[in-house]
């Protein structure tokens, strides 16, 4: 589901705050046809449960450090994909 990919990202890499996260994963789950009784389940349990996911424990940080040098290793620069 292409929200929940955006959504998750945006966790990951924090390239806009979390209040704006959720709020772009509930207007991407309605654009892709999910009903809004159950996107606002969903937004209500992102907003309620998502605070443990948000904050990056080491092992986030180390694979984000993983992928960039991939990214990099392509010949790309990681900053394309909102990686410092």
């Amino acid at each position: 589901m292409i929200a929940a990919v955006f959504h998750d990202w945006l966790y990951h890499t924090h390239q806009i705050d979390k209040k704006a996260t959720d709020a772009l994963f509930y207007r991407l789950l309605l654009a892709h046809g999910v009903r809004k009784t159950k996107a606002l389940m969903m937004l209500a349990a992102v907003e309620n449960f998502g605070a443990w996911y948000w904050e990056n424990d080491k092992d986030d940080l180390a694979y984000m450090k993983r992928l960039a040098a991939r990214i990099r290793a392509d010949h790309r620069d990681p900053a394309d994909y909102g990686m410092p």
